[in-house]
């Protein structure tokens, strides 16, 4: 054999194993920013439904203002909505743990919360890991 064939070989042999090992050091990159995307939209989601909380807020002032809402309920309300909302800032800051309280009447609402949260947190931490 000569030395041009054997050169023509390993070139073809290396460019073969490129063509066939390139998917999947693409695809690795490729999870990560799918799981990147992922965090940003929930992120994103906690985001969104704090500021609805805020606005709750500023609603449930106006109308207690306006005395459209009775003073006890007034009290009631604003409690719940300002602990929902610190929940919220605690999950985006992800350093305090968010604790369940199951008395209250929208209980599922807070599940789906904390779920959220949880599942932020996890998705956190496996990409700082990788």
């Amino acid at each position: 054999m000569s030395i041009e064939g054997l050169i023509g070989v390993v070139v073809m042999l290396v460019g073969g194993l490129i063509v066939i090992g390139l998917p999947f050091i693409t695809s690795r990159n490729a999870s990560r920013s799918v799981r990147k995307r992922e965090l940003d939209m929930t992120r994103d989601e906690l985001i969104t439904t704090y500021e609805r909380v805020l606005s709750t807020l500023r609603d449930l002032e106006d109308d207690h203002k306006s005395h459209k809402i009775h003073p006890t309920d007034y009290e009631q309300e604003r409690e719940y909505w300002s602990q929902y909302g610190v929940r919220l800032l605690q999950l985006l800051d992800g350093d305090t743990p968010v604790e369940t309280n199951n008395d209250d009447t929208d209980g599922h609402l807070d599940r789906s919360v904390e779920e959220a949260i949880q599942n932020y947190r996890v998705a956190l931490q496996s990409v700082e890991e990788a």
